[in-house]
Parts: C-alpha cells; sequence; structure tokens
C-alpha cells in the first residue's frame, strides 16, 4: 500500500518512516483493509482542494479513520459519477 501510494503521488523517493508506519498500522488495526486505504489514497487525488494545494501526504490522508472515511466517500462519489457517463 505504501507503493501504491508512492506510484500513484509520484513521490518515487518517499522513505517509508516511523510515521507512515504508525498511520498505516492503526487503520489496518481498525479493520480498514488495504483495498480500503487506497481507496482513501485514490480519494484524495479525485479532491480538486487536496492535489491544488499539494494535500496527499500518506500521514494526512490516513491520520485517522474519519479521514480515510472522508477520502473513501470522494472515491465512491466519483466512481458513481463515471459510471453514470
Amino acid at each position: 500500500m505504501f507503493d501504491y501510494w508512492k506510484r500513484v503521488t509520484g513521490r518515487s523517493r518517499a522513505k517509508l518512516t516511523t510515521d507512515r508506519i504508525s498511520k498505516i498500522k492503526a487503520r489496518l488495526k481498525e479493520k480498514f483493509d488495504e483495498n480500503d486505504l487506497m481507496d482513501a489514497i485514490d480519494g484524495c487525488l479525485r479532491s480538486p482542494w487536496h492535489v491544488e494545494n499539494k494535500q496527499s501526504q500518506l500521514t494526512m490522508i490516513l491520520r485517522d479513520g474519519s479521514q480515510v472515511e472522508k477520502f473513501q466517500e470522494i472515491f465512491n462519489q466519483t466512481e458513481a459519477l463515471a459510471r453514470k457517463s
């Protein structure tokens, strides 16, 4: 999942730091699975405000469960719109 985030955000030189590991483990412990977290990453990248303001840090996306759910919702909404087109 960390490698996925690096690839889709273009942060190829990012390191798997202790703060990133901590956020990933905490969300997995809360029963989010890797697909949930990847959907949250994609949701963040589909948010114009977050993209324009360069707010796609993994620790921000995975800050807490509510944050993950917020970005999952963005992802789900954009997927639904794409299917309607």
